[in-house]
């Protein structure tokens, strides 16, 4: 059994955090990009509580805001600015869509940001609490941002509005909401068009807890502590995905999971649960024969007897049918015509199924990672009840929070047992051994080696090894002396020296020394742009006359001029002001010397360009002329490009417009790219023979993706899994394991204590939120979702910004 917690949360991200605070949940934020000698910022953030959105009375700027609903008609929230609405010229949704902009994320706002102890830093800010976050480890190429409801990279849909640094403006459709232009009043907020009292509002909680439906509940119990690349989030230690910039789609993120990312198919798109570039087949069991597939094929539809469809047609033919497109066991049909004799059985199976000799659908073995731990995978029954495979597998399957291994001095597979981590150096006092991990039955399955590094407090940390004890630790550089050695504590040894200098100055080595202790405070040299081309830029001298930093030379030159070798020299005129060919005059400096090369003239009149110093014409485009063309060209100017123009449906070769023969895709199978006949490939073919398969990937293959979107607990996910869902009040979704049947789900009586809170429902045992579509967020202030670009605030689901 395995929980699924650590996907929810990850999935809801910064989000998740603004619906929590609305919907009965406060935070306290602790806005601290710097954080000097000591001094705690103490301001709160207080759910339902702002400042109203004002500029203080500013005379100029733009007005501040933090929502919409606090900037005049016309104008939206972007960059904390009211400014005017990138949709009111230009906008991509249809008529039954509304366009809204929205401000995103180019880079990680939290990059550089260290919060402090039981705190989470979002959206550039420290929050109290250990809180999920959206898009944590994840990184997109230039031009794409994560999207904070899937955690997936997305496109910037780019529209004109500022949004400051490291941000850009995102055009987005999204559906009207409930609570769209509901106002509610102080401490209440919009739940489906109504207004309802805020449980949470003006309620402070301690450090490392958040309010939650009226009372303040811990979220940073995680013992022992946890180990990279898993962080402490709602007491559970969850894995945080990591997935760089450019990282390739399936690229795996770190947590059993996979990246997201672009593919180079034109109908592709990148499927995080599988990790493969995949195009997902449009085609139903109604669809008719020729239909578009929405992979660039058609529809293998259905014809009237005696019919087949074949290049998107219905056609009769005189060849028997494959035996991969019939049922496996059922006998293969005559042809329309019947000229020829069609024997023989079909073998299409649904999913991860082979056809047997006796004509039914045998599945394969299952993975070992949904086998028990050291139990042997059962053999394989088919419909009928009768074996048919027999598996050797040895399980992997173990809870959360631990692996299948063997214990010490165990080889065999079938010895394997669930054994947990060791613990974190960091979980274990200092100075004390990690100790060993034991099985359920209280046998060693696991040897620890190291010492515990834990338990220091204040000041202090750790020096490690057996004999580690809490020791202060070395003063920052920057707090001591310039120049005088770093003082040590009776239990360490700290190395280096001071840098410690007054405002306007830093601590160098003057010229001629080397060591530590002869450093002093200096000031900076004077910039070289304020000091004439070539003359010294005066040393700097230290308090007692002596030279403590060497300067360059300056490089200011009047307008129209550079400093090149001490002496400033003009810029080179255009070389569009001068004829094609026309050699431009060299610059000197105000010595006589050239100090500047200047070359020649592209100058040329309209409709030519300048090569090789002679006037040329623009070639004709070889898409203009007819295959094989060969357009005339000036003398001494470069060759054009010959023609390529051929009737629709051809394509130009060296032997010249060639109609090119492939049989449609669907027709193919998944993969197939034979000879077109012109020097070129069909496109690959995308048919597969298996229920719910689609053809996709790199290179491509038949596969299964699951889908349990809307589904409920046991419910099939299309792939002959069954899915984890909700069930009725009072019931939880459970896993049950007999032998015969891993991976199946049935609704039991909840096992959740306390009960479940708002919009929460009971799955394995814990309390989970309410999902929506993969587009969507739940929005615990109304228990209703909300659309792309929009966050539950106090008046309901409102649009980022």
């Amino acid at each position: 059994m395995y929980s699924t917690r650590a996907c929810h949360l990850a999935s809801l991200g910064l989000l998740a955090l603004v619906l929590a605070t609305v919907a009965g949940c406060s935070f306290r934020r602790h806005d601290r990009p710097m954080r000097d000698a000591g001094q705690p910022d103490t301001r709160e953030f207080d759910a339902g509580r702002h400042d109203g959105g004002h500029d203080g009375g500013r005379d100029a700027g733009p007005i501040h805001c933090d929502t919409d609903l606090e900037c005049p008609s016309g104008l939206l929230c972007f960059a904390h600015g009211c400014q005017h609405d990138p949709c009111a010229t230009t906008s991509p949704c249809g008529p039954t869509e509304r366009c809204r902009a929205v401000c995103v994320a180019l880079s990680d706002p939290c990059a550089g940001v260290t919060c402090g102890a039981d705190e989470t830093c979002i959206e550039g800010a420290c929050f109290a609490g250990c809180l999920p976050v959206a898009c944590e480890g994840v990184t997109c190429v230039e031009g794409w941002f994560c999207n904070p409801v899937t955690s997936y990279c997305e496109a910037v849909v780019p529209c004109d509005a500022a949004c400051g640094d490291a941000r850009a403006c995102h055009l987005t459709c999204t559906p009207r909401s409930a609570c769209e232009g509901v106002t509610c009043a102080e401490g209440q907020f919009c739940r489906a068009g109504v207004c309802v009292a805020n449980r949470c509002f003006d309620v402070r909680c301690a450090r490392g807890e958040v309010c939650n439906d009226g009372a303040c509940v811990a979220t940073c119990d995680c013992m022992p502590a946890c180990r990279a690349p898993e962080r402490c989030i709602d007491n559970a230690c969850v894995c945080v995905r990591s997935c760089p910039t450019g990282a390739a789609c399936g690229l795996p993120d770190g947590c059993g999971g996979f990246c997201g990312g672009t593919c180079a198919g034109a109908f592709d798109v990148c499927n995080p649960d599988t990790g493969l570039c995949e195009c997902f087949s449009e085609c139903t069991a109604s669809s008719a024969c020729g239909a578009a597939d929405g992979c660039g094929g058609l529809c293998n539809g259905p014809c009237r007897d005696g019919l087949a469809c074949v290049s998107g047609a219905c056609v009769c033919t005189g060849e028997c049918v494959a035996p991969d497109v019939i049922d496996c066991g059922t006998e293969i049909p005559p042809t329309c015509i019947g000229s020829l004799p069609c024997v023989g059985r079909g073998t299409r199976c649904p999913g991860l199924a082979d056809c047997d000799a006796n004509g039914s659908c045998c599945p394969q073995c299952p993975e070992a990672a949904s086998v028990p731990c050291g139990t042997t995978a059962p053999p394989i029954d088919d419909r009928s009840g009768r074996p048919c495979r027999t598996c050797s597998d040895v399980g992997t399957m173990c809870r959360a929070g631990t692996t299948c291994t063997s214990p010490p001095g165990t080889t065999l597979a079938s010895a394997r047992t669930c054994c947990g981590d060791c613990a974190a150096s960091t979980a274990v006092m200092c100075g004390t051994r990690i100790p060993d991990v034991l099985d359920d039955a209280g046998h060693v399955c696991r040897t620890c080696t190291g010492f515990g590094t834990a338990s220091c407090t204040g000041d202090t940390t750790c020096t490690g090894g057996t004999g580690g004890t809490c020791c202060p630790t070395c003063p920052a550089a920057s707090s001591v002396t310039c120049g005088d050695p770093i003082p040590s504590p009776a239990c360490r040894t700290c190395a280096g020296a001071g840098s410690m200098c007054p405002t306007g100055t830093s601590c160098v080595s003057p010229p001629g020394t080397i060591l530590p202790r002869d450093r002093e405070c200096c000031e900076s040299c004077a910039s070289a742009a304020t000091v004439a081309c070539g003359t010294r830029v005066p040393s700097v001298l230290a308090s007692d006359g002596s030279v403590c930093r060497t300067c360059t030379t300056g490089t200011m030159c009047p307008g129209g001029a550079t400093c090149l070798g001490g002496a400033c020299c003009p810029l080179c005129p255009s070389p569009g002001s001068a004829g094609c060919g026309v050699a431009i005059p060299d610059q000197r400096d105000g010595a006589g010397a050239v100090c500047r090369t200047c070359g020649v003239g592209t100058l040329c009149v309209s409709g030519s360009s300048c090569a090789g110093g002679s006037c040329c014409p623009t070639c004709p485009a070889a898409s203009s002329l007819a295959c094989g063309t060969d357009p005339p060209e000036g003398a001494g100017c470069p060759m054009c490009a010959n023609g390529t123009m051929c009737p629709a449906g051809q394509r130009c070769g060296a032997s010249g417009c060639c109609a090119p023969s492939c049989t449609p895709p669907s027709m193919r199978p998944c993969g197939d790219a034979p000879s077109d006949g012109c020097g070129g490939t069909c496109t690959p073919g995308t048919a597969c023979t298996g229920t719910g398969e689609t053809c996709g990937g790199a290179p491509f293959r038949c596969g299964c993706t699951a889908s349990c979107v809307g589904r409920h607990c046991g419910e099939s996910n299309g792939c002959g899994g069954q899915c984890i869902g909700p069930c009725d009040a009072g019931f939880q979704c459970s896993e049950h394991l007999p032998a015969t049947m891993p991976r199946s789900f049935d609704c039991v009586p909840s096992l959740c204590v306390p009960s479940c809170g708002l919009c929460e429902s009971c799955l394995l045992d814990a309390c989970e939120p309410l999902t929506c579509s993969p587009s969507q967020t739940q929005c615990l202030a109304t228990c209703e979702c909300c659309d792309p670009g929009e966050v539950c605030t106090t008046v309901g689901c409102r649009v980022l910004g």
